[in-house]
């Protein structure tokens, strides 16, 4: 019985005709017994020495060439977008992505230009024009006048309180001043800190920006 099953199975596989549990079948008999892999392999080669016997080999006609390409070029094709990686770059070469990690600490805080202002950065990303710094103001500072003109400035308040365009933020809330705009004197009474992200180029903290 098992051989006529084997031969079955083993007909079956190498026509593609065989199913899921047949393949569970013929697998289970793989395992156990080295012999039905030999079977296997001569049912696929008797196979295949029948399809080429019973197939008989023609040359298409040459017509058939030129009505297929004309049928593609009727054929509306869909322009893919482009791969933003280089062709010549492979898979492997390229950077996997990653995670970083900041811990809290007294160190990496630069003094900015502004007496009483201090930051550190957190993140910087040259590819999109951007950074992210963690800003604290010294109690009674006051951050003078400034153009936002390379991109949009967004401000989160982390603690204390910052008066600015005639609002007082305190800790939770969020401001954000478009590109372009004439951004009026900031100021503080308790001191604050804040997670500021801004452009690289023509930042909050570049003099050439700030005017009187």
């Amino acid at each position: 019985m098992k051989c006529f099953e084997l031969q079955e199975l083993a007909a079956l596989k190498a026509t593609g005709a065989l199913d899921a549990a047949g393949s569970a079948r013929l697998d289970a008999m793989l395992a156990v017994d080295p012999d039905v892999a030999e079977e296997v392999a001569a049912m696929s080669d008797a196979v295949s020495a029948m399809v080429r016997a019973v197939v008989i080999p023609r040359t298409p006609p040459s017509s058939l060439r030129a009505a297929i390409l004309a049928r593609l070029r009727a054929t509306p094709q869909e322009h893919k977008r482009p791969v933003t990686s280089t062709a010549s770059e492979p898979p492997s070469a390229r950077p996997a992505p990653a995670f970083s990690f900041l811990e809290a600490s007294e160190e990496g805080w630069f003094q900015t230009p502004f007496p009483g202002i201090r930051a550190k950065l957190l993140l910087i990303n040259q590819q999109a024009g951007y950074r992210i710094l963690l800003t604290e103001f010294a109690a009674g500072t006051h951050l003078p006048r400034h153009l936002h003109q390379r991109g949009d400035e967004s401000l989160y308040l982390l603690s204390g309180d910052l008066h600015t365009q005639g609002r007082r933020l305190k800790a939770g809330d969020f401001m954000n001043a478009e590109t372009g705009t004439d951004h009026a004197e900031l100021w503080t009474v308790e001191g604050c800190r804040a997670i500021v992200v801004d452009p690289i180029e023509g930042a909050e903290f570049d003099l050439s920006h700030v005017h009187s």
